[in-house]
């Protein structure tokens, strides 16, 4: 996984940095034009759990991990706001989703940090480098995005497709990793907007077209109305 993500890291235009600390395997990464890290923390789940006497503690102690890094390991980013802009993904090998409930918790503590768990099994990992490795793509990022398209029907089968599972959590756990809309579906958006645009009558097509010409998000919906003869004065 470590090689994966550094490939994506490379392609989104960041520099990054791999280090030690305190028995775990970290990589920063960061751009050279504007102040957005990231940490990614590999470990295995029993590596990153058995220091601790209550696995409910994983929030805290990622904090206090994150914490001790940001001041042994990455001191001269401090000048450029680091502890305002840092988001932390927790890359963690685990097999049993059900274990990860704990986690769930830390993620929503903002507290030093954002945090993202990426969990993923071996096996999943290994079938994903096989799908990557069928592609002709240079580009690793243009490549995860093919295979979300061409193979989303893997959805209705996710539990003997778990890799595609890990490719769909790369895309929303990765802040910086983004999803490329096919052109299928962008024409089959269209096709939506056009299908409800045929199923509305010219005095509906008029107001539809008002709302979409003069509605802004700070005005109240009711004076609005009011504002296009919608709706009248009590």
């Amino acid at each position: 996984m470590k090689n994966l993500i550094s490939k994506i890291i490379e392609e989104t235009g960041q520099k990054y940095i791999s280090f030690d600390y305190e028995g775990f395997d970290f990589i920063f990464s960061y751009y050279d034009n504007k102040d957005d890290f990231h940490l990614f923390l590999f470990s295995d789940y029993k590596d990153l759990i058995s220091p601790m006497n209550n696995i409910n503690d994983i929030e805290f102690s990622l904090n206090d991990l994150v914490r001790s890094v940001q001041a042994k390991k990455l001191e001269k980013y401090a000048e450029r706001y680091l502890d305002l802009n840092l988001s932390c993904v927790v890359v963690l090998k685990h097999m049993d989703d059900d274990d990860l409930l704990p986690f769930k918790k830390a993620e929503e503590n903002y507290m030093i940090t954002k945090k993202y768990i990426l969990s993923y099994s071996e096996n999943s990992k290994i079938k994903l480098s096989e799908e990557l490795s069928k592609n002709n793509l240079n580009s690793i990022v243009q490549s995860l995005n093919e295979l979300a398209v061409i193979n989303s029907d893997c959805l209705n089968n996710s539990i003997n497709n778990d890799w595609y599972i890990l490719l769909l959590r790369l895309f929303i756990k990765i802040p910086f990793l983004n999803y490329e809309t096919g052109s299928d579906e962008k024409e089959s958006l269209v096709d939506v907007k056009e299908l409800f645009m045929s199923s509305l009558d010219n005095q509906s097509t008029d107001l539809y077209n008002k709302i979409i010409r003069n509605y802004q998000s700070t005005i109240d919906v009711e004076e609005f109305l009011r504002k296009i003869d919608y709706l009248e004065d009590e």
